[in-house]
């Protein structure tokens, strides 16, 4: 139904526009010079080879596990350019790419061979393009087949057609409608996505202090996902269709006599999200600044959200004013106030801040010093009907195999999720991601082997424990120190941080944090190296107390005006105390890491470029991990023609987990 009224409507559209663009046209005869019912302009195209061989022997919990894949796609793309009647009145550009794609997977006894082809097309065409009111009509089409790692593959085809018209004034007009339809096929999953989507953009830029912008979007998806075992066939389908409308207003404005301005900006955003994820929200913020004088501002700010779904309702009033005074050059003083009001499904929050900043920065006679202070008290209560709340959607980037802790203490067990960022790929805890507690907080961090990669940031949902009655204050002190020599290759640094919560009366939330920390550290400056030391101690009440020494050293060389060198090497030695205590067994109650980069680059010839990449990473006690990965890569060009080879092996261990994986890959071009 979606797919027929969305021709439909572009086809209706792109009548109406061209119709209505005709008469004004003709009537001014804007095309005295000579016409050309069709002219080509310009043409080109590029030969495409890509291909990889992929290959993971892993051993986990016992099981071994090999893969191997080779993948390789070929084909050609074309593209035109040109104009019908005269190009101001129709210029468009045109594209076809045609080609075919081979691959070869298996997985232990488990072999499959596929063969699919490459088609696509792109077409764009601009209307009046001179004129006050233009017009952009275009539709595409990609047909794929995608050959992944750690998965099957995937064939994967879009479409999409559309139009946009723009009026083109002081006030900027612009109203675009697209229909997009999209299905993804693998083994396991086919997901059909169709989508219409209409934006309105509206910008007031008629005077430079006062700009508005409004942005306005209607999309409805018929999106239906279908999961099936490859042997026994179709297991369940899932719909995620969903209709969504959303309207933002940003502003700018500035007032004010003279050199001296005073500034209101910020936004609004309204959304109503309904089908598969139902949602509405609302959220402003707005900001006041007044410049009182060349040294003396102000600032006074507010927001409002309200953030309904299925599972809660959740409502946050900010407000905040501060003022900012600068004395001389080299010292800036602050001081602010900040209150918060938050109502959720099952209990509320109230908190008043105050805080103090200094910032002091002076060229001394032995070199550059500067002095960072904030101190700030916040008064915080707490209220629950049930002793727990839901937390939605915590971004979390999982970098490496790096443990990070969720934002808020005391967990609930069982009740973690983890998902895409776009909620609707569920990981798997023991496959994607493993969690471990340290003292009252929770960590997560990326299994290597999983579907969830280096550096991908994931939504994590769950529920924590909370008093039903509790008033507490949390004292914050924040000092540091750092002066860098002029006579002597030296700089050095001191901080102090203390973030002390302290409960004052009703019941005990038992989730109050006491950090406190120190930590010393200089760096030396030797030609191309940098190297550092650190000395840290953390206090802790919620996890364990530890103290850590490190140590840094980087290594950045132009060996040649063609050819650099950059090189690092670090080292943490991480010792808990109290392990026992919070649960740390003799051998995990400590945390030793190393490790080493080097990345050399290198323009051998005028159209021949070297790369060469090795890293080591290693890790003990608490977690137990290693990290092995070199690989060289070498592009090669001439004229329009650009190879490149590249490649890497890679040897991992985490906990009961280890492997080895071998890549190598061509991507060739040659453009005529």
């Amino acid at each position: 139904m979606i797919r027929s009224a969305g021709r439909v409507v572009i086809v209706m559209g792109v009548v109406s526009l061209l119709l209505a663009m005709a008469q004004p046209v003709a009537a001014q005869n804007i095309f005295p010079e000579s016409v050309e019912n069709f002219q080509l302009t310009d043409w080109g195209g590029e030969f495409f080879v890509d291909s990889f061989y992929y290959a993971d022997s892993e051993q986990r919990s016992g099981v071994s596990t090999e893969q191997t894949e080779f993948f390789s796609q070929q084909g050609v793309d074309l593209w035109s350019k040109g104009f019908i009647y005269h190009p101001n009145l129709v210029d468009w550009t045109a594209g076809v790419r045609v080609g075919v794609s081979y691959d070869d997977i298996a997985i232990n006894n488990d072999t499959g061979t596929n063969v699919g082809e490459l088609l696509g097309y792109n077409l764009n065409a601009l209307i009046l393009k001179e004129k006050p009111v233009t017009g952009r009509v275009f539709a595409s089409l990609n047909h794929q087949f995608l050959g992944r790692s750690f998965t099957r593959p995937v064939q994967l085809d879009t479409r999409s057609e559309g139009f946009e018209i723009v009026y083109k004034s002081p006030i900027l007009v612009s109203l675009l409608f697209e229909h997009r339809i999209s299905q993804e096929d693998s083994e396991f999953r086919i997901d059909d996505e169709d989508t219409l989507l209409t934006t309105l953009h509206v910008t007031d830029q008629r005077d430079r202090d006062w700009l508005t912008e409004l942005t306005y979007e209607h999309e409805e998806v018929d999106e239906t996902l279908q999961f099936s075992d490859p042997n026994t066939g179709p297991l369940f389908t899932q719909d995620l269709s969903e209709t969504r409308d959303e309207a933002v207003v940003n502003n700018r404005w500035r007032f004010g006599e003279g050199p001296l301005k005073h500034s209101i900006t910020g936004s609004s955003r309204l959304l109503r999200r309904e089908g598969f994820f139902n949602n509405d929200l609302i959220l402003t913020n707005q900001r006041l600044d007044l410049a009182h004088s060349e040294t003396l501002t102000s600032y006074y700010s507010g927001s409002f959200d309200l953030d309904q779904t299925d599972q809660q309702t959740e409502r946050t009033i900010r407000g905040e004013a501060g003022v900012i005074k600068r004395i001389y050059q080299s010292l800036v003083l602050g001081a602010s106030v900040d209150v918060m009001d938050r109502d959720f499904e099952t209990g509320s929050e109230q908190a008043f801040g105050v805080n103090f900043d200094a910032d002091y920065t002076k060229k001394t006679p032995i070199g550059q010093y500067t002095s960072n202070l904030s101190v700030g008290r916040r008064y915080e209560k707490e209220r629950s009907d049930t002793g727990q709340r839901t937390i939605l959607d915590e971004a979390v980037t999982l970098n490496g195999v790096t443990p990070v802790a969720l934002n808020f203490a005391r967990v609930v067990t069982g009740t973690v999720t983890v998902t895409d960022t776009t909620n609707t790929i569920t990981y798997f805890q023991g496959i994607d991601y493993e969690l471990q507690q340290i003292g009252s907080f929770t960590e997560i961090r990326r299994l290597v082997g999983g579907t969830i990669v280096d550096g991908q940031t994931v939504f994590v949902d769950y529920q924590i424990d909370l008093s039903r009655n509790a008033d507490y204050h949390t004292d914050m002190f924040n000092w540091s120190h750092r002066i860098r020599f002029d006579d002597i290759p030296l700089a050095m640094y001191v901080e102090y941080h203390l973030r002390d919560e302290v409960f004052d009366s009703g019941i005990d939330p038992m989730n109050l944090e006491h950090d406190e920390r120190w930590l010393v550290g200089s760096e030396v400056y030797i030609d191309d190296f940098t190297i550092g030391a650190e000395y840290e101690q953390r206090k802790l009440r919620l996890s364990p107390p530890w103290d850590a020494y490190r140590g840094r050293i980087n290594y950045m060389h132009m060996l040649s005006p063609e050819s650099s060198l950059n090189a690092s090497a670090h080292y943490e030695m991480l010792q808990y105390d109290q392990a026992q205590e919070f649960g740390l067994e003799p051998g995990r109650d400590f945390r030793e890491s190393y490790g080493l980069n080097a990345n050399f680059t290198s323009k051998v010839q005028r159209n021949l470029l070297v790369r060469l990449e090795a890293s080591y990473t290693k890790t003990s006690g608490r977690n137990n991990d290693e990290l092995i990965r070199i690989g060289p890569s070498v592009t090669w060009f001439k004229g329009a023609m650009e190879l490149t080879v590249s490649g890497y092996q890679a040897f991992y261990q985490q906990e009961e987990t280890e492997g080895d994986t071998t890549y190598f890959s061509v991507n060739f071009k040659r453009k005529f």
